[in-house]
């Protein structure tokens, strides 16, 4: 038998006082608000099964149900459940935001309950800190008159004008009955952290940009300046991420080893001690935390182990490799034509590197099988240039002019010529590096010229679609293949973008496209890598044919930085010590100022001046501006206004409410957020910071958002921002992206996986509910992983009225 009592106290249900109100001696103020009154695992009962329990109840007014399980030490179990109430004769209710902004205005409402069977006069008191009462404050109290039962309420306008803690003080007495509570909110700081960057490539001796910040919190000021000599020394920073990668397919296997043997050979061919610049591989940007980038490599500062994984690959190749002289992706897989390919590929590309012991006849034998099957791919296009490139892709010798002059290939050639048009950009970029190959020097440019067809350009990075412009320079960027949605291999942007940068450098080195190609890479990495395996290997690849033939690891570079005319410093960056590029320089406090004019000045050296100016401050500005770097949001707020139909029944129509305009408590508002990102990405936070009197119709979080991507309906140029009322002035693209919302007091909170290039839409809802004037900060997005990629929307400012005033 399981027995359990529960009591509460109360005071009397009586009130003698039907006269003037007169305070008690002293009034409890309620403070203590606890969800939970009381929780233990480990009761033991008595001898008869019982157990006294004594509970100190929290001091909300409330039903409270208490819960018992009991087991035996054999196997009885027993469960009850009871229901009690605290409850007292007079009763304060504080009815308050969840939280201010420095600069709100917002009203404070008292709402006084009579319990007991006689009238009661009650004066009631509100006693703030933190924040300024109106002139409607008494201090004195005000008198309410509530009947047997009934209720009274009242109001003050409080503004928060610091931020801090603000504490709110009410009580309510009269005759022998009183009540009091007190609770405690923040105040929010107005204002945010914003950062502006600027990006850009000098090759004359002196390079200045001026960065402007807005009013700020004195002290919150940083600027940072990262200086390179070349963009693409990063490559080396995703090697660890291939040699850790921990399955073993045909392909990966390959594209383990043969990108750091590629790089290795590079960096030998250009005088680089190759030694130290592996040992840099292995640990990042920095070696010292080479053993939180690849954990299994971090502790080696030598070619040892890269030697070893190489053998280890190779000894798994040739395992691999069918009798036939075929590959699959797994051993025990069928032929593959695409997998063959790549094989025989690459480790031609392994003999060019001087990688020691490779047998060709592996790849002969592939070759073989190759040329006797090329025939069967004719109705794969992709697929029969892919074959094609690695038949011809021979290293010297008889070998070359044999497969060069072979039927198959000759045959293949004529037939895929005439439909060149037909082909994707990839196929296009190999086809010419095979024409280029056999000497074909008309063909191999007449199919070069038209890359730029399907070429995917940004050439105004600083630019956005919502926002307009919004920074100058930047480093124009161009692609090929499709960022999402893609089934075949010929299609990814990461691959195809490589392959065609690849063909560029050999075919025409001194093409526009070369190094636009080369920053779009660079920027749509994942972290230290790309998406995968193959994109990765092929990157690296293609970036290291840049930095051979762009000369830049053979440069050297000194340089001064200047910051409003006082040198922060001078660094010299010789072909040895690239490798621990960028040089970074540092500013804070006092010598960052509202107009800052940065400048770069060559002493010596010809390699180009690549630059990226960040800077940050905690702005005070009113309203605060939207920024961005390369990810840009705008938000908009619409009123739903009821209007009924003749077939729809009451449909609900959005009207814009713009920046200070008014609305009433009750209303039902929409946010339309827009997000521009000028890259994928992954790992994206949306912070929106709501304003004090609205709350989200949402209550649950984690339940599935839905972000739309849209295409707007725009005349003007790119660099004119949209025009307010954006929900008219887009349209559903086709695309979405799954969202995990967390409805938070202050914020909403959108994480959101992945983030494609483009223009995205989310919506969600609101209800005003407490009258005031109020500041919406900015919502803030950011990509989580790459702090340096954030953007704000602008501020929006709110009235919200009592409706039953008007």
């Amino acid at each position: 038998m399981l027995a359990m009592d529960a009591s509460a106290s109360a005071q009397p249900d009586s009130n003698s006082d039907s006269g003037p109100a007169s305070a008690p001696s002293s009034v409890v103020v309620r403070t203590d608000f606890r969800a939970t009154a009381f929780w233990q695992s480990d009761i033991r009962t008595g001898a008869d099964g019982t157990a006294r329990v004594t509970v100190r109840y929290p001091e909300s007014l409330t039903r409270w149900q208490a819960v018992a399980q009991a087991a035996t030490t054999g196997s009885l179990f027993g469960r009850e459940q009871l229901t009690t109430r605290t409850v007292q004769p007079l009763v304060a209710r504080l009815e308050i935001p969840r939280f201010l902004v420095e600069g709100d205005s917002a009203v404070v409402s008292a709402i006084v309950h009579n319990h007991t069977t006689n009238e009661v006069r009650a004066r009631v008191r509100l006693q703030p800190e933190g924040v300024e009462v109106g002139a409607e404050s008494d201090s004195t109290g005000r008198l309410l008159v509530l009947a047997p039962g009934g209720e009274a309420h009242t109001e003050w306008t409080v503004r928060a004008l610091k931020a801090g803690s603000a504490r709110f003080r009410l009580t309510a007495a009269g005759g022998s009955v009183s009540d009091g509570v007190e609770q405690s909110i923040q105040v929010h700081p107005h204002g945010l952290v914003q950062q502006f960057a600027r990006s850009g490539k000098a090759t004359n001796d002196q390079v200045t940009v001026r960065v402007t910040l807005p009013p700020r919190a004195p002290g919150s000021e940083r600027l940072e300046v990262r200086v390179t000599p070349s963009l693409a020394l990063t490559l080396l920073d995703a090697l660890p991420y291939l040699a850790d990668y921990p399955y073993g397919c045909t392909e990966q296997t390959l594209s383990r080893f043969l990108p750091a043997v590629v790089v290795r050979q590079t960096l030998k061919t250009v005088g680089i001690d190759a030694e130290a610049a592996m040992a840099r591989t292995f640990g990042g940007i920095s070696t010292n935390a080479a053993g939180a980038v690849s954990p299994s490599l971090g502790s080696r500062k030598d070619l040892s182990q890269l030697d070893a994984m190489t053998r280890a690959g190779m000894e798994r190749l040739m395992d691999f490799q069918k009798d036939d002289g075929s590959w699959g992706w797994w051993k025990e897989g069928s032929s593959d034509a695409w997998m063959t390919a790549y094989v025989s590929w690459g480790l031609k590309q392994a003999i060019r590197a001087g990688v020691a012991g490779v047998d060709e006849s592996v790849s002969r034998r592939a070759d073989a099988w190759l040329l006797k099957h090329l025939v069967e791919a004719q109705e794969d296009p992709a697929l029969q240039i892919w074959m094609l490139q690695a038949l011809l892709d021979r290293t010297s010798g008889p070998d070359r002019e044999l497969s060069a002059r072979a039927p198959e290939i000759q045959s293949a050639l004529e037939r895929l010529w005439p439909r060149r048009k037909e082909l994707s950009a990839y196929s296009r970029a190999v086809l010419a590096g095979v024409f280029h190959r056999l000497g074909d020097r008309e063909r191999a440019d007449t199919v070069v010229r038209s890359l730029p067809d399907g070429a995917v350009w940004d050439t105004t990075p600083d630019a956005s679609v919502i926002l307009g412009a919004t920074g100058a320079g930047g480093l124009p960027s161009v692609h090929w293949g499709r960022n999402e949605g893609w089934f075949r291999w010929e299609e990814g942007a990461v691959e195809t973008t490589s392959a065609v940068l690849r063909t560029l450098i050999q075919v025409d080195p001194t093409n526009s496209m070369i190094e636009p190609a080369v920053h779009w890479l660079l920027k749509n990495r994942r972290g230290m890598q790309w998406s995968n395996t193959r994109d990765s290997a092929l990157a690296i690849l293609a970036l290291n044919d840049f930095l051979e033939v762009s000369g830049e690891l053979k440069g050297s570079l000194d340089v001064s930085l200047f910051l409003n005319g006082r040198e922060l410093g001078r660094r010299a960056m010789t072909p040895e010590s690239m490798l621990a590029a960028p040089v970074v320089f540092h500013a804070d406090g006092g010598a960052v100022g509202s107009t800052n004019e940065v400048r770069i000045v060559r002493h010596a050296g010809k390699s180009p001046i690549y630059f990226a100016v960040d800077a940050s401050c905690f702005t005070i500005a009113e309203p605060v501006p939207a920024a961005g770097n390369d990810l840009y949001v705008r938000r908009e707020y619409y009123r739903l206004v009821p209007e009924p139909t003749l077939l729809r029944g009451v449909a609900e129509r959005l009207e814009l409410v713009s920046d200070g305009a008014a609305i009433h408590a009750g209303d039902r508002l929409e946010e339309v957020v827009l997000v521009e990102s000028k890259r994928d990405l992954e790992y994206v936070l949306l912070q929106d910071l709501k304003p004090a009197g609205l709350e989200a119709e949402a209550l649950r979080s984690g339940e599935s958002l839905w972000l739309h991507e849209v295409d707007p309906k725009r005349g003007a140029s790119m660099l004119k921002p949209m025009p307010p009322g954006v929900v008219t002035e887009v349209e559903d693209a086709g695309r979405s992206a799954w969202a995990h919302p967390e409805w938070r007091d202050r914020e909403v909170a959108v994480f959101v996986h992945r983030l494609p290039a483009g223009l995205w839409m989310l919506r969600y809802r609101f209800r005003a509910t407490t009258p005031g004037d109020f500041h919406a900060l900015p919502l803030s997005a950011g990509a989580l992983y790459v702090p340096e990629l954030r953007g704000n929307s602008a501020e929006w400012r709110v009235g919200i009225r009592d409706a039953a005033r008007h």
